[in-house]
């Protein structure tokens, strides 16, 4: 598989961190804030703030008991999955609006639960980013192995 020309690299936990990979290159920006996009504001708060580990805890559970409750058939469980696959489309709306990637990686704890939001993530972003052919062409992955950070170190 032919390396993208354009990738942004997600990663979901305590916090949102993305960067940005043009040409086979960490693109930072001028002050290094490039992919600070989780920091836009949304609903009076940040991005950020409805997209990572905390987003659940305000909801008084954890990723990981969500996703355990959804799996075993609970309701609530899988509508804050749902909320939370809109939210992270929103997010992902941003980066296609601003770096126009053919890839975007989906990375940290909460990416296991890919199964549980992916359907109304796609949904968010099918129905909502009104470029069609950026959205037909765009990949989306989900790389939740444990050393994530290495490789993409190294791979640099």
């Amino acid at each position: 598989q032919k390396r993208p020309e354009s990738l942004v690299a997600i990663t979901l936990g305590t916090g949102v961190g993305m960067g940005i990979v043009i040409d086979g290159k960490l693109f930072c920006g001028k002050h290094c804030g490039a992919g600070e996009l989780s920091c836009i504001p949304y609903k009076g708060k940040t991005l950020e703030e409805f997209c990572c580990k905390g987003f659940f805890i305000n909801a008084g559970t954890t990723p990981k008991e969500a996703y355990e409750k959804a799996s075993a058939g609970s309701e609530e469980a899988a509508a804050l999955f749902r909320e939370y696959g809109t939210n992270l489309g929103i997010a992902i709306c941003a980066a296609l609006f601003a770096y126009d990637p053919e890839r975007i990686v989906l990375g940290g704890g909460i990416a296991k639960g890919f199964s549980m939001f992916r359907t109304s993530m796609e949904e968010y972003i099918r129905n909502n980013f009104p470029y069609r052919k950026t959205v037909q062409d765009l990949t989306i992955d989900i790389m939740t192995d444990d050393c994530i950070p290495v490789l993409g170190a190294a791979s640099l």
